[in-house]
């Protein structure tokens, strides 16, 4: 969440003890982050407990700020942001992967001449209705580092500005946007990768 006025300070960081979770404090935002890494099998985070460790983090930093006369915080726009590793198949081609986990990826020419597609790196907007932001989707190529798989990286990230300069109307628009990169997610990825994710609706 960012916001216009907020004391001179440097950005600063601070990283829990399994390092999974970092929280950042710079001159106009405040971000919360989590990391589902591959030795956390069976200990997903889900949305609802994070949104509310980051309302309770916003709270304590509005009463702060107040309490020493720098004001209050005023959230003029928010960020909602999942990255999502999928694996691929490093025996396929890059095509044939994006193929079967992207709804709108044929791999089609419009001749024989060029060989199958190597790589691909793609950005995706979608407008949110009545101005209220915008859906991002990014996708790349890559080899995770913790494992060394071959992964096509999916980015969403929903993008806006809160229909008040309140806390209260910060966190609705991050529900909103939560629910624009869920939906979303699922409206550029295939069914048949749901099942092999088990995803749940």
């Amino acid at each position: 969440v960012r916001w216009q006025v907020a004391p001179s300070s440097p950005r600063l960081w601070a990283k829990s003890a399994d390092g999974n979770h970092t929280v950042q404090l710079q001159q106009d935002a405040l971000f919360a982050n989590w990391e589902y890494g591959p030795n956390q099998r069976g200990l997903y985070l889900n949305y609802a407990d994070r949104r509310a460790d980051f309302g309770e983090k916003l709270h304590s930093l509005d009463r702060f700020l107040s309490r020493r006369g720098f004001g209050r915080v005023q959230p003029t726009s928010c960020f909602v942001t999942y990255v999502n590793h999928v694996e691929s198949d490093a025996a396929a081609s890059s095509s044939s992967s994006l193929q079967r986990v992207l709804t709108f990826w044929k791999s089609e020419t419009s001749d024989d001449w060029l060989p199958p597609l190597e790589s691909l790196t793609a950005k995706l907007s979608f407008a949110m209705p009545d101005k209220l932001g915008r859906l991002h989707v990014d996708i790349a190529p890559g080899v995770r580092h913790a494992d060394k798989k071959h992964i096509i990286r999916l980015d969403l990230m929903a993008r806006g500005t809160p229909g008040e300069g309140t806390i209260d109307s910060a966190l609705a628009w991050l529900d909103m946007g939560h629910e624009w990169i869920v939906r979303g997610f699922t409206s550029v990825t295939h069914r048949e990768m749901h099942g092999l994710w088990e995803r749940e609706s």
